[in-house]
């Protein structure tokens, strides 16, 4: 075990310029355990970055969601209000003597 150390001293070494002052048993193990929590493991960094985006991605849709269930009651209302004006809006309908004009506004 005490070659492989020195070899792998020497290596890091020379390779990437760490003292081998600084490369033993304890450093070793905490790194191999830092790249295992960090990239392998089930609560990954990567998972948790994955996790976070998809938490927000459901929030916006939950958003745009409650947006349209506004909008759909809304038009619920405007419906049982006055149905004769909400099919000459939504839907174009029109009486056989009537010509329909549709003026659209833009955003």
């Amino acid at each position: 075990m005490g070659s492989i150390m020195k070899l792998l001293q020497q290596v890091l070494y020379r390779h990437l310029h760490i003292h081998p002052r600084f490369v033993n048993k304890f450093t070793l193990v905490s790194f191999v355990f830092l790249v295992w929590v960090g990239l392998f493991d089930t609560h990954s960094f990567w998972e948790s970055y994955q996790l976070r985006r998809t938490i927000s991605r459901l929030e916006r849709e939950k958003l745009d969601l409650k947006e349209n269930i506004e909008i759909a009651k809304a038009d619920k209302k405007d419906l049982e209000n006055n149905k004769e004006k909400f099919a000459r809006e939504k839907y174009y309908m029109h009486k056989d003597d009537e010509e329909v004009f549709i003026i659209e506004r833009t955003k």
